[in-house]
């Protein structure tokens, strides 16, 4: 394969399967949610840190987000679960314990399917299994404030994202499961159009890497991986796999270059974007449904996290690390080295230069009492 992916490390702690993972974007915390709620891990430290205790009423956690506001400095968690809540969670200053801000249940509650955060205009959007979609406003101290809440007949929302901008308004784009179509809606309760991608949309990824580039990633159980563009609302490029009735999740990652896909065989998919050459396989062992997959970046090395789905048992998160191109790095050893050669070479001259001075300075010296005496 053209790239290499090493196992790093595993994460342990989750009983039962994991269903959601959401990198934050400094690359600090990796968070982590399934049927026994939900854990954040330091990933320098490589181990989970204090947060609140998940109450059974809430259910499993389904959907998570790491979002931040343009005025603010740190980031804050967000979580959706089986019962139709939406969380908030902050960090403290310690950095090792996060607290609750809010916590809420939607309307009609059923299980959070997408969340979406707008940072421009503090917006979150929240949609849930019954067609639900609701638009809150973050303040500057993080408190929750409902804009509006909307219901689609005959849909099931699967994701939703924010779009490009339409006059003073962020267009909202909802991606429904069974119906394969997604919808625009600008302003309060203005659906303008209803984009058909003929697909069964079963997970979107739109991370800050794509957002930049307009790019949308859709799983398509029957078929494989398709990449849209946000703005034409284009079919870019398609990535075969195979068929599948499971959630299989996909991820954007290594700075929008490749396209990570799980699969239901024990096996992590990695394509290239631009080419849609599969490029890795990374094997999981002991597993035959990895549903969760994601990405992000540590310490500027990419990286990929991917979580065993089995229902009854302790699951890990295995946290893959890419390893440097052989080729690029011994060009990067050879550059190096003629610098360093160079660099020596340089004081070697100086030095040379430098002694010779002072010796004729000295018989200059010599020279000149000689002739005075």
């Amino acid at each position: 394969m053209e790239v290499d992916y090493r196992l790093n490390f595993k994460l342990s702690g989750h009983s039962g399967a994991i269903i959601s993972l959401s990198v934050r974007h400094d690359g600090k915390f990796l968070a982590s949610g399934g049927s026994d709620g939900t854990k954040v891990w330091e990933l320098s430290g490589r181990r989970a840190v204090s947060v609140p205790a998940s109450p059974d009423l809430r259910g499993a956690t389904t959907s998570l987000l790491w979002i931040k506001r343009e005025d603010d400095i740190g980031e804050a968690l967000v979580i959706g679960t089986h019962a139709g809540y939406v969380a908030g969670w902050r960090e403290e200053t310690s950095g090792m314990t996060f607290t609750e801000m809010w916590a809420r249940q939607l309307s009609e509650p059923m299980e959070i399917t997408g969340l979406a955060f707008d940072a421009p205009t503090n917006r979150l959007g929240v949609c849930h299994r019954g067609g639900v979609l609701q638009v809150y406003t973050l303040s500057a101290a993080m408190v929750l404030h409902e804009v509006f809440s909307f219901k689609i007949q005959n849909c099931v929302p699967r994701a939703i994202g924010f779009g490009s901008m339409n006059g003073d308004q962020r267009e909202l784009l909802l991606f429904g499961l069974y119906c394969g179509k997604a919808y625009s809606l600008n302003g309060r309760h203005n659906f303008d159009s209803q984009q058909g991608l003929e697909y069964w949309i079963d997970h979107v990824s739109q991370d800050k890497a794509a957002e930049s580039n307009g790019v949308l990633c859709i799983d398509d159980p029957s078929s494989g991986i398709n990449l849209y563009r946000l703005t034409e609302r284009e079919l870019v490029k398609s990535f075969p796999m195979k068929k599948t009735a499971r959630i299989r999740n996909v991820a954007i990652g290594d700075g929008c270059s490749s396209i990570v896909s799980g699969s239901d065989c024990g096996v992590v998919y990695i394509h290239d974007r631009r080419s849609g050459k599969l490029v890795a396989e990374l094997k999981i062992e002991g597993a035959d449904w990895v549903q969760t997959v994601a990405a992000g970046n540590v310490g500027g090395v990419p990286y990929i996290f991917a979580a065993q789905s089995r229902e009854t048992t302790v699951n890990d998160i295995l946290v893959y690390h890419k390893q440097p191109n052989r080729r690029r790095f011994l060009q990067r050893v050879g550059e190096t080295f003629f610098r360093l050669f160079w660099a020596v070479m340089a004081v070697a001259g100086l030095a040379f230069f430098y002694q010779h001075a002072n010796i004729t300075l000295v018989d200059r010296v010599v020279e000149r009492v000689l002739t005075v005496v």
